[in-house]
């Protein structure tokens, strides 16, 4: 399991997406976990697999569609399920859980956006207030 302790959560709603996005520092420069949901998608989109959830963690080169398979959430905390060697990271750094160091209320924005989106992409979200 890959521990994330962030000083930096974010949610967003773009007018073709919606984002989650965590970072171990204030001004993102560090590692960052972002996860992304577009609002819509087209035949193309859904040919190439890129109608799912979008995982990246710290480098586009360790990002893709699809590999998120679960999520738990809870008081300062979010744990993501994942294929980590499909983003070319080691299979231990799948769970990575995230725990909050900042804002609260940023990192709880981010936990329901994060949910919304999991609803959305049919993921199931579960508690995670026994971790």
């Amino acid at each position: 399991m890959l521990i994330m302790e962030v000083e930096r959560a974010e949610a967003a709603a773009e007018q073709d997406y919606w984002m989650a996005w965590f970072s171990d520092t204030a001004d993102g420069s560090q590692r960052y976990v972002m996860v992304q949901l577009a609002k819509e998608f087209d035949e193309q989109d859904r040919a190439s697999g890129m109608d799912a959830i979008y995982l990246e963690i710290n480098d586009q080169s360790h990002g893709g569609y699809g590999l998120i398979s679960g999520i738990q959430l809870g008081k300062d905390i979010v744990i993501l399920e994942y294929d980590a060697q499909s983003l070319g990271l080691p299979a231990e750094h799948s769970p990575i859980q995230i725990r909050c160091a900042g804002s609260r209320t940023s990192f709880e924005q981010a936990q329901a956006r994060l949910s919304s989106m999991a609803s959305a992409a049919a993921i199931e979200v579960d508690d995670a207030t026994t971790v």
